[in-house]
């Protein structure tokens, strides 16, 4: 991916996504740049969902990703996930998707 202005992008998405309903985080990767915004408490409780399901549990923390993913757009996001499978694991993705929901007060990335 392609140098990006953070400042700008998260100007627009502010802008789709306004506060105080929305919190987003960019979060800048060697891949690209990520912007997530907070779950809503639906998305929320079908993750906590299928965290506790045998067979969901391999693809809830996906699955939030890419709902809350709102840059890049979601067919560029499943490029990434594709090119890059551990993406959902990495660290800066897990904290800000664990501060965004409100499981820990530990912030990752630019608001």
């Amino acid at each position: 991916m392609a140098d990006v202005d953070v400042d700008a992008v998260l100007a627009d998405l502010r802008t789709k996504f306004p506060s105080p309903e929305f919190e987003l985080r960019a979060v800048q990767l060697r891949m690209g740049l990520i912007v997530l915004r907070n779950p809503s408490h639906a998305e929320h409780q079908m993750y906590k969902k299928q965290i506790l399901d045998d067979d969901a549990r391999a693809v809830a923390s996906e699955n939030l990703l890419m709902m809350t993913a709102v840059y890049p757009d979601n067919a560029s996001m499943q490029r990434l996930t594709k090119r890059y499978p551990g993406l959902v694991s990495n660290v800066k993705v897990q904290r800000a998707m664990a501060y965004l929901s409100g499981q820990t007060d530990e912030s990752e990335g630019k608001n």
